[in-house]
């Protein structure tokens, strides 16, 4: 099969791909939806106060969000919701984040407890990016405030760590490659938008419950994510392999046969 025919078959499975899954734009409507976002409305917060940053190795990583507990201190009890876009490359899987929530009660650290998330999109880990839609993830978490007797200091923040997974990216359209490229492969970066995020907190009994909002999806690109990539050349390989050991394979299997 030459390069450009592996490229035509890959290129019409990602655009029926597509077509038949949920827009992009359609999934965070749906998640600004589902947490009442649209029919309220907050007190700005800078984008500043909450810091989104990935460790990852390989194909599996974690990201991190971490709010400034600061403004909060006049409040009994808040709760945090982070909406989270992730491209077609990435996904987290839902087994592992209610495994997560059992496994440690949801608390990540000593202020902070996951108690509930949702997957915007449909996710099969199994699948290939090229096979895959983006999704947004949701998730919620309560805020153990401090006391107004504690010391307070303005780079207290509660921090929440979630699991992700990348998937295998489309392979490379480069050339054929050098000794060194054949050998290790290329690499794919995936771009991660900033997330949104509400925070909404109630009392003292004197005081009106209050919330606090990021500004609307952000179309900046802060995090990524460079995963190992196989070149087209490697996808011919591997096809041409293939097809020899399954043609190996029946004769071997009809040799057995003529011989009974």
């Amino acid at each position: 099969m030459s390069s450009y025919a592996f490229w035509v078959m890959l290129t019409i499975t990602t655009v029926l791909q597509l077509a038949i899954g949920m827009d992009d734009s359609d999934l965070w409507q749906e998640a600004l939806q589902h947490h009442g976002w649209l029919a309220t409305n907050c007190k700005a917060m800078q984008s500043e106060a909450m810091q989104a940053s990935m460790k990852t190795t390989g194909f599996h990583g974690q990201i991190q969000y971490a709010l400034d507990q600061f403004q909060l201190a006049l409040f009994d009890q808040c709760q945090l919701t982070v909406l989270q876009p992730l491209p077609a490359g990435l996904y987290a899987d839902p087994y592992e984040l209610q495994n997560l929530m059992s496994a440690s009660g949801g608390h990540h650290g000593s202020n902070l407890q996951m108690s509930a998330f949702r997957i915007f999109g449909s996710i099969d880990v199994e699948k290939i990016e090229s096979d895959c839609n983006a999704t947004v993830l949701s998730v919620s978490a309560q805020i153990k405030v401090p006391s107004h007797k504690e010391n307070l200091y303005p780079c207290q923040h509660s921090v929440l760590s979630l699991p992700l997974h990348a998937r295998y990216p489309v392979p490379s359209l480069q050339p054929l490659p050098g000794v060194v490229s054949l050998l290790l492969g290329t690499h794919h970066q995936y771009n991660v938008a900033d997330p949104a995020f509400r925070v909404e907190c109630a009392g003292p009994a004197e005081s009106k419950a209050d919330c606090f909002a990021s500004a609307q999806r952000s179309t900046r690109m802060q995090l990524h994510w460079t995963v190992p990539a196989g070149g087209l050349w490697h996808a011919q390989f591997v096809l041409c392999f293939t097809a020899i050991t399954v043609v190996c394979g029946l004769c071997v299997l009809l040799k057995t046969i003529v011989v009974k």
